[in-house]
C-alpha cells in the first residue's frame, strides 16, 4: 500500500471527503436498473420451477415439473413430467440454453431439487424427486440401487444422475411399499457421495427407524457401487405422527425440507413435523409448540445420531422450506408462520402479519444451539421463504412468492428493481442483515414481475448466488409481458404458468459494477452496499466480501477511472485514487466502511470505490488483492 499512503484518511472524515470529491466535477451515468439475464421456460401447458443450482462456469440447472406435450423441444412421458434445463446465463438467446431433459413415465412426477459437483468430464448434475411411473424414464440404470417402484400404488422417490451434456449416468427409484419422495439433495465435490432427504410412510424398506405416520429419513449413497450396496449410511428419524406433508397434492408441501452437508460428512437437516414426541437432542427448545412445528436436527458425520435436534416454533403453524449453513456452522432457516412465531429483539419484523408469513432463522453453532436471530417476514396476505443462501458475512439472501399488496413490509427499498407490487401475486427477493438494527437489517428487497401489471402472477421458488453476489432465482409467470433478457425463449408459452430464470444484481439505482477481483487465482472478491447512495442517507455503507481473512487494506475512493487497469502488486487498480480509508477485513473475509451522504448531493455522485487487500497467502505471488469495483 505503500504507493497509496499519502492517500490515508481517517474513516471521520468521509463527509468532507465526498463533498471535496464532489467538488472535483465528477459525473456519473444512472445505472440502469433490471435482471442481468431473465427468461421464461414453458410450453402450451403449465410449468412450475422448483429448485436452481450452480455449477462450473456459471451454468444454472432448473428443475420443477412440466405438462406440457412439448417443453423445449422435448416430449411428454406422462401427464406430469420433471425436468432439468441447463442455461448458460453469460450468453444471450438460443446459445444461452444448453439442453433439457425430462423425467417420468405414466404417472405424476416432479423434480424436486438439483445439486452439482465437479468440472468437465467428472462433473455430475444429480436430480432427486418424486415418481409414480412404473416405467420411469431414464430407465434405472443396470447398477440402480433399486430398479423397480416399491410399489404400483404408491409414488417412490428418484435419483438421477447425469453429465454436463445432459446424458444421464446414473438412474434408481428410491423407496418402499408406501409414499417416498426425496426433496433435498447434497453431493459431496470430493468423494462424490451423494446424500438425500426426505419423506416417508414406508415402515419396511432399505431405511430403519420408522416410528409412526410419515417419517423424515436421511440417506448416504455412492452411486459407483451396485444395488443395495450403493447405500453407504441412511436411517428414518421423527414422532409419532407426521413429519412433512407427504400426503398433500402441492407442491410447496412436497417440499418441506432442506439439506445441508459440510467437508466433514456432517448433514443438518430442516424439516416440518406434528409429532409431539420428535426426538429432540441438546435441544433449544425440546417442547413442541403446537399443531406443525419446524425441526432442525444435526446428524454426525456416519449419519448414525443426531449431535443435537431440535423444535422451533410456537402454538400456530411452521414449516420450513430452506437451510443453509455459514462456514462458522451457523444454521438459517427459512419457511413460513401461520400465527406469531419466534422472534428476537431488534429483528426486522417481531409481529405476524397475517394469513402467513415468511419466517426467517438463525440458531449458533453451539452443542446446544441457540437462537440467535428470528424475524418475521410478510404482511397481511399469505408470504413464505422459499429459498434462501447465506454469505460467509452472514447476509442473507432469500426468496419467495407473496401476495401482501399492503406495505411497509413488502415494499421494495428505494432503488431496487421493482419497487410496487406488481400483481395479484409476485415473487420477491431480498438481502437481510440479522444485526438487531428492526428495519436496518432490509439491505434490499425487489419484486420480480412486469412492475406494472396488475393481473399477472409470479413467484421464486429457489436461489443460488454467483460468485460476485449476484441473486440466480427459480421464477414462475403467466404474463406475456415478464421482463426478459438475453432470452432463449422470446415468449410466454401458456398454460397456467411457465417456468422462469433471473440473474439479478441486488444492487440500487444509481449503483454500477464495474470491473472484476483480481487476480483471478483468488476467490473472487465482491463489493455491496447496505442501502441507496441516495442524499442525506446517513446509514449509507460500502461492503466488501470474501476477502483475505483478518487482512489488512482498505477502501479505495476516486472521481474517475483508469482506461485500462493498473498493475498493483498483483492486483488491478480500476479506479483513479482521490482517498484511501484503511480498513481490516474479518476472519470471515468481510469488511464494511460507513459512507454517510450529506443533504443535498444530486444523483449519481460520480464516485467509484475499489478494495484493495494485503496479501499473506498469495496464490500466483501476488501482494494486493483486489475487489470488483462500484460506481456510484
Amino acid at each position: 500500500m505503500r504507493c497509496l499512503r499519502s492517500l490515508h484518511t481517517r474513516p471521520g472524515h468521509l463527509v468532507s471527503l465526498l463533498l471535496v470529491a464532489l467538488s472535483m466535477g465528477a459525473e456519473g451515468a444512472l445505472a440502469q436498473v433490471g435482471p442481468d439475464f431473465a427468461t421464461l421456460l414453458g410450453g402450451k401447458d403449465t410449468e412450475q420451477s422448483l429448485a436452481i443450482a450452480r455449477g462450473a462456469g456459471g451454468l444454472v440447472f432448473l428443475v420443477g415439473y412440466t405438462k406440457s406435450p412439448s417443453f423445449l423441444g422435448q416430449p411428454a412421458l406422462g401427464a406430469k413430467d420433471g425436468f432439468v434445463v441447463c442455461l448458460d446465463p453469460s450468453k444471450c438467446k438460443g446459445a444461452a440454453l444448453l439442453w433439457a431433459v425430462r423425467m417420468g413415465g405414466s404417472g405424476d412426477d416432479v423434480a424436486l431439487d438439483v445439486a452439482v459437483a465437479g468440472t468437465g468430464s467428472a462433473a455430475r448434475v444429480t436430480v432427486v424427486g418424486s415418481t409414480a411411473s412404473t416405467s420411469f424414464s431414464p430407465t434405472p440404470t443396470a447398477n440402480a440401487f433399486q430398479s423397480k417402484i416399491g410399489s404400483s400404488g404408491y409414488p417412490d422417490g428418484f435419483i438421477v444422475q447425469l453429465d454436463l451434456q445432459g446424458k444421464p449416468v446414473y438412474s434408481t427409484y428410491f423407496g418402499g411399499a408406501f409414499i417416498d419422495r426425496i426433496g433435498a439433495v447434497a453431493v459431496d465435490p470430493t468423494t462424490k457421495l451423494v446424500t438425500v432427504a426426505g419423506y416417508s410412510t414406508s415402515p419396511n424398506w432399505a431405511l430403519k427407524g420408522f416410528v409412526g405416520g410419515a417419517d423424515a429419513f436421511v440417506a448416504r449413497l455412492d452411486l459407483n457401487r451396485s444395488g443395495s450396496g450403493a447405500l453407504v449410511a441412511g436411517r428414518m428419524f421423527g414422532g409419532s405422527s407426521a413429519e412433512g406433508f407427504v400426503n398433500s397434492t402441492s407442491p410447496l408441501n412436497w417440499d418441506l425440507i432442506d439439506l445441508h452437508v459440510d467437508a466433514r460428512g456432517v448433514a443438518t437437516i430442516a424439516g416440518t413435523t406434528a409429532s409431539r414426541n420428535f426426538p429432540c437432542v441438546n435441544a433449544f427448545q425440546s417442547r413442541f409448540g403446537g399443531f406443525r412445528d419446524i425441526f432442525v436436527t444435526r446428524f454426525d458425520a456416519g449419519l448414525k445420531a443426531p449431535t443435537w435436534s431440535t423444535y422451533l416454533g410456537l402454538q400456530g403453524e411452521e414449516a420450513a422450506l430452506a437451510l443453509a449453513v455459514e462456514r462458522s456452522g451457523s444454521v438459517v432457516v427459512g419457511g413460513l408462520a401461520a400465527a406469531q412465531s419466534v422472534s428476537t429483539p431488534g429483528c426486522f419484523q417481531a409481529s405476524y402479519g397475517g394469513l402467513r408469513d415468511g419466517l426467517i432463522a438463525k440458531l449458533d453453532p453451539s452443542q446446544t444451539p441457540q437462537l440467535v436471530y428470528a424475524t418475521h417476514i410478510g404482511g397481511g396476505g399469505q408470504d413464505y421463504i422459499a429459498d434462501l443462501a447465506v454469505e460467509d458475512s452472514g447476509i442473507i439472501t432469500a426468496c419467495g412468492p407473496t401476495w401482501s399488496p399492503v406495505p411497509p413490509v413488502f415494499r421494495g427499498t428505494p432503488g431496487a428493481w421493482i419497487r410496487g407490487y406488481p400483481g395479484t401475486g409476485s415473487g420477491f427477493v431480498l438481502r437481510l442483515e440479522p444485526a438487531g438494527r428492526g428495519s436496518q437489517d432490509l439491505q434490499y428487497l425487489s419484486f420480480i414481475g412486469p412492475g406494472n401489471v396488475k393481473a399477472s402472477y409470479e413467484s421464486c421458488s429457489g436461489l443460488a448466488l454467483t460468485d460476485n453476489g449476484r441473486a440466480v432465482l427459480a421464477c414462475e409467470s403467466d404474463n406475456s409481458k415478464f421482463p426478459t433478457k438475453c432470452a432463449p425463449q422470446s415468449a410466454y408459452g401458456g398454460g397456467a404458468s411457465d417456468a422462469g430464470v433471473v440473474v439479478l444484481d441486488m444492487l440500487p439505482t444509481p449503483v454500477q459494477r464495474l470491473g472484476a477481483s483480481s487476480p483471478a487465482c483468488r476467490p473472487t472478491i465482491y463489493s455491496q452496499v447496505g442501502s441507496q447512495p441516495s442524499a442525506g442517507n446517513q446509514l449509507f455503507e460500502i461492503h466488501c466480501n470474501q476477502a483475505p481473512a483478518s487482512a489488512a487494506g482498505g477502501l479505495v475512493l476516486g472521481t474517475g477511472r483508469f482506461p485500462r487497469p493498473v498493475p498493483i502488486f498483483g492486483a488491478n487498480l480500476f479506479v483513479v485514487p482521490n482517498f484511501f480509508v484503511p480498513a481490516l477485513a474479518g476472519a470471515n473475509g468481510f469488511a464494511r466502511q460507513p459512507l454517510p451522504v450529506p443533504i443535498g448531493l444530486p444523483m449519481p455522485l460520480g464516485i467509484s470505490t475499489q478494495w484493495l487487500w494485503v496479501v499473506t497467502q498469495p496464490c500466483n505471488g501476488e501482494r494486493i488483492a483486489g475487489s470488483d469495483v462500484l460506481g456510484l
